[in-house]
């Protein structure tokens, strides 16, 4: 569950020194930077800063990109961008500086004035909230587009906190199928939890009922020896021809 991105912290360190140093900034900017001063790093539902700090990274891929790609620059998608990212904003290569700009310093401002002016962000940039901005949203692929069953086939969305950076790696597009801990020296100890529930069928009360415990932070025991299973067992399903 833990939501620390050093990246975006860092961006975040960036941004502040940049807007700091632009004498005409406005005040929406600096109030978008005092945000960001203070912030620890945590991808968490409320915070504000975390908003703040994903949009102008992507603004600043835009800036970066677009002279290069044109429109395509949308499509920029690579494992390694994080790193990309880092070396970039603190190399800062001249090579890598968009003209009509006379230094980074500028460059990272204007990402951070872009993602502040977005359509979406609210007036008072503190109640910008990161988990509203990045939900977890799951719907099962065929029955979430029945409206009588929408409801059943999935938890829907929810405020999420943690990022593709985070240990807490879930987001609206993205997510691991479950969590699991294994207790090497006793598997009987191990730990697991699968996102939606034991079962696949939307009907069975096994549906979802593990969503609850994933979502906040929870697990459950997994048994791995033949006795621990018979010993936690619940119920049977038996499969026969």
């Amino acid at each position: 569950m833990d939501t620390h991105s050093e990246m975006d912290r860092l961006a975040a360190q960036r941004f502040v020194y940049a807007i700091d140093r632009q004498k005409a900034a406005s005040e929406r900017l600096r109030k978008a930077a005092d945000l960001l001063r203070s912030w620890n790093g945590r991808m968490e539902i409320d915070s504000s800063a975390a908003t703040i700090a994903v949009k102008s990274r992507r603004q600043l891929w835009m800036l970066l990109l677009e002279p290069k790609l044109g429109a395509g620059w949308e499509k920029y998608s690579w494992f390694g961008s994080s790193v990309a990212m880092e070396k970039i904003i603190t190399a800062r290569p001249q090579r890598w500086l968009p003209q009509g700009f006379a230094d980074f310093d500028a460059l990272l401002a204007k990402a951070v004035q872009i993602a502040i002016d977005e359509k979406e962000a609210p007036k008072e940039l503190a109640t910008w909230k990161y988990g509203t901005a990045y939900p977890l949203q799951i719907e099962h692929p065929l029955f979430g587009t029945i409206p009588g069953l929408r409801s059943l086939a999935g938890p829907g969305i929810h405020p999420q906190a943690g990022s593709s950076l985070t240990v807490k790696a879930a987001g609206k597009s993205f997510g691991a199928s479950q969590r699991a801990t294994y207790d090497l020296a006793n598997f009987d100890a191990s730990n697991l939890n699968i996102v939606v529930g034991q079962s696949g069928q939307i009907f069975s009360p096994y549906y979802q009922d593990q969503f609850p415990a994933w979502y906040s932070g929870k697990s459950f025991t997994l048994a791995f020896s033949e006795r621990a299973v018979n010993a936690s067992a619940k119920h049977r399903l038996m499969l026969q021809p």
